[in-house]
């Protein structure tokens, strides 16, 4: 770029402050994730983010715009930055770029101007204060955005219209063959969230759940297990965007108990408006050699309980909301 030339528009909306700059580019974007090699030397990536650096050296400024670009972006604040117009260095991203900057500048013997040095980073969503934990109800309702009855809705609102205390005995219309065992491959219950805004979703997820034994114990069990475990999926549309997520199992206790199911490892999930939380259940069930199936299972409770019983969730880190 030859100086001086309006590259970038700073605080859109605000001080619309035009900056000129004669040395302008991109430099590599700044990636969420990592690109590596597995043991037999095959590249795989889960880099699921990238946002744009861009190195700016401006024409000479006065001392008083050095200051109000400093000011700007003073305290790690983001700032909006106009993309879109033709010589802007944001070319080709119509509309704001948010960015966060590092600046430095050098004084001119000549004229009390300035020649700044900026380092804008975009920074996607903007993010302030500590991460918060959302909640999901899983409730009873069944979910419109599928035709499958055993689909139902959950919610980070805490809260939709139709729900009530249910539950239901797992694989009930199951005969497990004596000192056999069962574990479907598909899931019995499942729950899909309404449609989410834009957000970054961290953390461990993770799935709680009250459970409890049917039938009355005689002190002796036919069982040698008795549990389910969670698979967690993000979700476009009818596509997977990330997972499954496979979680422990949780077992039963005859008076019931609060099962936890926990992801193995921690995720970092890029949500898009109207992306979904898909959750589903995988029940098992296995006899003692020689046992015969004596009907008991373990039963799930969802949906808005009465406390001070706890609500069923599905649990993941950041500040996520319905659309």
């Amino acid at each position: 770029m030859t100086a001086p030339y309006e590259i970038v528009i700073l605080d859109v909306g605000g001080t619309n402050l035009v900056v000129p700059f004669r040395r302008a580019g991109q430099s590599e974007p700044e990636q969420l994730g990592a690109v590596g090699r597995a043991y037999a030397g095959n590249q795989y990536s889960s880099v699921f983010a990238e946002y744009m650096v861009v190195p700016l050296t401006s024409a000479p400024i006065s001392a008083a715009t050095y200051a109000q670009i400093k000011a700007l972006f003073a305290l790690g604040a983001q700032v909006d930055c106009q993309g879109g117009a033709a010589g802007n260095v944001f070319e080709g991203y119509p509309g704001i770029v948010k960015c966060s900057a590092k600046i430095t500048g050098e004084m001119q013997t000549a004229g009390n101007r300035w020649v700044i040095n900026i380092t804008l980073t975009e920074v996607g969503v903007a993010f302030s204060g500590v991460a918060l934990s959302t909640l999901f109800l899983l409730t009873s309702v069944d979910s419109p955005d599928s035709s499958d009855p055993s689909v139902r809705l959950s919610t980070p609102d805490g809260f939709y219209p139709g729900d009530a205390s249910s539950g239901i005995d797992l694989l009930s219309g199951v005969t497990v063959p004596t000192g056999g065992s069962v574990a479907p491959t598909t899931p019995e219950i499942s729950w899909l969230s309404v449609p989410l805004n834009a957000a970054v979703a961290s953390g461990v997820p993770y799935v709680r759940l009250e459970a409890a034994m049917t039938g009355v114990y005689s002190g002796t069990t036919v069982w040698a297990i008795m549990d389910v475990m969670a698979k967690i999926y993000q979700m476009r549309g009818a596509s997977v965007i990330a997972g499954p997520f496979s979680t422990n199992y949780g077992g039963v206790g005859l008076g019931g108990s609060v099962i936890v199911l926990s992801a193995s490892s921690a995720v970092v999930l890029s949500l898009q408006t109207g992306d979904q939380f898909l959750v589903e259940l995988y029940p098992r069930l296995a006899l003692q050699p020689g046992q015969s199936d004596n009907s008991q299972r373990q039963s799930i409770a969802f949906g808005t309980i009465p406390g001070p019983r706890p609500m069923p969730i599905l649990g993941i880190g950041g500040i996520i909301t319905s659309v």
